[in-house]
């Protein structure tokens, strides 16, 4: 069987500085942890289907799927960091 994966291309490539946006805060970081990290891994599929209405007539099947990533986050690696989570830090360079 063939790999999925999700219709767009990913955004970000292994070495990528990003840093964890306000959801990724929200929901990934720990008391003193850094919020500013590197992808660490290939982006890969996360799918998850999800199941709406209470009986076997009404249900209604939903895959949601997303790109993610391992990040290194100060001296963790964090797993199955979704792309929505992360911001790309560009670095621009003074020009004098």
């Amino acid at each position: 069987m063939e790999k999925k994966k999700p219709m767009r291309k990913s955004n970000y490539k292994i070495g990528d500085l990003v840093r964890l946006n306000d959801f990724g805060i929200l929901f990934e970081l720990t008391e003193g942890q850094v919020a500013i990290g590197i992808i660490a891994s290939e982006p890969y599929m996360y799918m998850k289907t999800i199941c709406e209405g209470t009986s076997l007539e009404d249900t209604a099947l939903m895959q949601l799927e997303d790109w993610c990533y391992d990040l290194l986050l100060g001296d963790e690696l964090v797993e199955m960091m979704p792309e929505d989570f992360l911001e790309l830090i560009i670095i621009k360079e003074k020009e004098d």
